[in-house]
């Protein structure tokens, strides 16, 4: 990531120094804005910038590719007054560690985590080295809750990062520790909890105050009104958790700092909170131009920006700006000649700098790196101008690209519905963004999406990277693989078959057949209280049923939901802390389902389609679904994927 360019009429050799140290006291006149960037070439460099602010010989090093650990850092960084460095297990961090000097460093999470390489480049610095980690990411939160000594905690999500990153700012204000949690499992705990963030589709369990939103950043909004009036803000991007996670050093440093999470653009509310709020960070390099201009008041006539903020007066071994630049220096254009940068998007890099008479599509296509596609357009190539130096745009020929939401939605859709997706990056235009409607679509037939954003191409792109997984994989230890997916829809396509749900007239109809065939076909696993790894697999996987032929709620509801989507029928998870049913929307309305089986001990009669009974509980309105505290909010965003 680059540091953003700055007029020379405005920083002087001191004000860049100044960019990555600490601001100074709340100015008292209101028409004053103090603002620091920090924005490293990687997130390992853009940590560091961020933990200069914190005066302290103590250092926490967690995985920056791997959020919740970092998270969980936050508990031995606010409680110790630590550094919080993101690091990867190749980082080469000897050097800085050398300008602190540290007395002591906690590494966050076990050796797969971050292993040997890593503990021998602090050993070169010191030996006094603590390992804080556990069998999971929840274990290895309890331990560092155990060692900081919280016994007041706010509760989040372990499964995504966005609710428990907006809440740091209000934890640390209230002394408060960072308890993750499996939202979609109860959870039992001897803390205090005194907040729950996000709404009960990130985790359902009711504890303390509840703070929530209609997403990450109506969440974050919830929680900086809980906080109040902050003296600081941080703000970063909502979007990816890569530079994101920097901002617990600036909350842990600068006493009363709120966390605001923006995305392409700033909300009305989000102006209106950041106007009261003098000294502000931008953490990373992701937010947009538009977004940091407001952030610097600059379209704000009303205000005087003052874009460097003061100097701290007794800095802890400030490090110097990196002098090495993300891309080669630009060339100087020759005079009378049109001079391109070619750049991928994918690393947003220089591939190779072009130098010709006169500016000809064709010969500029021809002048593409092997391996890459032009992204730059006819018309926009046509506009570049001689004794310049311009920017045309690449992406690997692999790299899928979207340039409507539609087409990016479809893409999405598709993947869970007939073929399994591709885990890894994808590029889609800048207006496209990551739905999570997704997210809850994936969810109910057992396997988890996330789709990390990041702007690229100075913001006229974005990549977004696919990650999937498994619903219940801290019990049946599964990994997501596509072609096992893909085999699992034809298993699924069988059993439609034999139930003769596709030749049924209505969606009830479909559903309610293939429903009746699960409960003829497919006993309940009476083992309930075996917890091993096998019968887990039996029991609550998305293929319980189709590989062993047998199952819990879980397994019956992902088996059920999978061959609603086959079929083209919307249709949800819903649960509370002892069952999961299925909520369909059935010839437009919506209808509670319970679709498990029975025990085979327990028959008593031959099980057929008349036999059987249909346990639709009731027939409900939209009104009743949204608020419950046990359903995944359905949305109308993807339902015309359907049809």
């Amino acid at each position: 990531m680059k540091l953003r360019k700055l007029k020379k009429s405005l920083f002087t050799t001191l004000s860049m120094m100044m960019a990555v140290s600490a601001i100074g006291a709340t100015n008292a006149n209101a028409d004053t804005i103090n603002v620091a960037k920090l924005a490293g070439k990687d997130r390992t460099q853009t940590s560091i910038k961020a933990a200069e602010y914190v005066n302290s010989k103590i250092v926490v090093l967690a995985n920056g590719y791997n959020f919740a650990d970092s998270l969980s850092a936050y508990n031995l960084s606010s409680r110790f007054n630590a550094k919080l460095w993101l690091v990867s297990e190749n980082s080469n961090i000897s050097g800085e560690l050398a300008k602190i000097n540290p007395s002591k460093v906690f590494i966050v999470g076990g050796e797969d985590v971050l292993g040997t390489k890593m503990v021998n480049e602090v050993k070169k610095v010191t030996s006094n080295i603590q390992r804080v980690s556990g069998a999971d990411r929840y274990a290895t939160n309890s331990e560092t809750l155990r060692i900081a000594g919280y016994k007041n905690v706010g509760v989040a999500d372990g499964r995504n990062y966005p609710d428990a990153l907006s809440a740091s700012g209000l934890l640390r204000k209230h002394n408060l520790g960072l308890m993750l949690v499996n939202g979609a499992k109860v959870y039992a705990t001897d803390k205090n909890v005194k907040y729950t963030f996000g709404g009960s589709d990130s985790v359902y369990q009711n504890g303390g105050k509840r703070l929530e939103g209609k997403d990450r950043y109506a969440t974050n909004e919830a929680i900086n009104k809980e906080f109040g009036n902050a003296t600081n803000v941080a703000i970063t991007t909502g979007s990816n958790f890569a530079d994101a996670l920097s901002t617990i050093n600036i909350v842990n440093a600068k006493p009363n700092t709120s966390v605001m999470l923006v995305g392409r653009d700033m909300s009305a509310s989000q102006k209106s909170y950041m106007k009261g709020i003098y000294n502000r960070f931008i953490i990373g390099g992701m937010l947009t131009t538009p977004v940091e201009r407001l952030i610097y008041a600059k379209d704000n006539t009303t205000v005087t920006p003052k874009p460097d903020p003061k100097p701290n007066p007794n800095p802890v071994n400030p490090s110097k700006p990196d002098p090495k630049p993300v891309d080669p220096p630009k060339p100087k254009p020759t005079e009378n000649k049109f001079t391109y940068l070619i750049k991928s998007v994918d690393g947003d890099t220089t591939l190779k700098t072009v130098t010709v008479d006169k500016i000809d599509y064709s010969a500029v296509e021809a002048s593409i790196p092997s391996g890459y596609n032009i992204l730059t357009t006819r018309d926009e190539v046509g506009a570049f101008r001689a004794n310049r130096i311009e920017t045309l745009y690449v992406k690997p020929s692999s790299m899928k690209y979207f340039k409507t939401q539609q087409d990016y939605d479809r893409y999405i859709f598709d993947g869970l519905k007939n073929e399994g997706l591709d885990t890894g990056k994808v590029l889609v235009d800048s207006a496209v963004n990551s739905n999570d409607a997704f997210k809850v679509l994936a969810r109910s037939l057992g396997f988890g999406l996330d789709q990390e954003v990041e702007n690229v191409g100075n913001n006229k792109y974005k990549t977004v990277e696919i990650i999937m997984g498994m619903t219940q994989h801290m019990d049946t230890k599964e990994v997501y693989n596509k072609e096992k997916y893909k085999l699992n829809l034809s298993k699924i396509d069988a059993m439609i078959n034999a139930s003769g749900a596709n030749k049924m007239n209505t969606e009830r109809e479909k559903a309610i057949r293939f429903s009746k065939y699960l409960r003829i076909n497919y006993f309940y696993n009476s083992d309930i209280n075996n917890f091993s790894v096998e019968n887990q697999l039996k029991s609550r996987s998305p293929y319980s049923i189709s590989d062993y032929g047998t199952a819990v709620c879980e397994g019956y509801v992902y088996t059920f939901n999978q061959a609603m989507l086959r079929m083209g029928i919307v249709s949800h998870e819903v649960h509370d802390v002892k069952h999961m049913q299925v909520l369909a929307n059935l010839d437009n309305k919506w209808t509670y389902l319970d679709v498990s089986g029975y025990k085979k001990e327990d028959i008593k009669i031959e099980l057929n389609y008349d036999t059987v009974p249909t346990l639709t509980q009731k027939t409900i309105s939209n009104n009743e679904i949204v608020g419950s505290s046990h359903i995944i909010t359905p949305t109308e965003k993807i339902n015309y994927l359907y049809k």
